[in-house]
């Protein structure tokens, strides 16, 4: 019972720390590097940009990211408000995907599974001015299941680290797109 009675606050604690609009000083172009670990296929780092503007509707943000790994990536997605009194947006890849994240303290949140991995993007600016971008990828299927002695409904599940990419940008002048 108590266990229930702490999620609850928990749970309520966490509702009241998200909602509201994404900081406005995101607004704006970002370049830096991405870092991967483990490398892959001999890829350790490299450079990256995110131009974060006004969007189509209100309260959207264009998201547009820009890798140079040996040839220019570019992924033109829009963050969409889907209940913005909550912090629940939509990341619009305008190619069928829409990714559900959350915004809270000032940290974007946005959770998705794709083929066999499980990755947890985070975007936030830090108290050094950068925007910090972290994907670590974890494998979906569990790497390990327990339950707590004594309460065998009350089991978790943990996901190895397959790979991480870390990526530093900072303020740039803006520029068109």
């Amino acid at each position: 019972m108590r266990r229930l009675a702490a999620a609850a606050v928990l749970s309520g604690a966490l509702a009241g720390a998200a909602g509201a609009a994404p900081p406005e000083d995101w607004i704006g172009h970002w370049t830096g590097t991405c870092r991967l670990a483990p490398p892959h296929e001999g890829l350790e780092s490299f450079p990256a940009s995110l131009t974060v503007a006004p969007g189509s509707t209100a309260g959207a943000l264009r998201w547009r990211l820009s890798y140079e790994t040996g040839q220019r990536d570019v992924r033109d997605y829009e963050l969409v408000p889907v209940d913005a009194a909550k912090g629940h947006y939509a990341i619009d890849e305008k190619n069928g995907l829409l990714l559900d994240a959350v915004l809270s303290d000032g940290v974007l949140y946005a959770p998705f599974a794709i083929a066999d991995r499980m990755i947890v993007a985070t975007y936030f600016v830090g108290p050094d001015g950068a925007m910090i971008a972290n994907m670590p990828a974890f494998a979906r299927e569990p790497a390990r299941k327990t339950c707590l002695t004594g309460a065998p409904e009350t089991c978790a599940a943990s996901f190895m680290l397959v790979q991480t990419q870390h990526c530093r940008l900072t303020r740039a002048a803006m520029s068109k797109f």
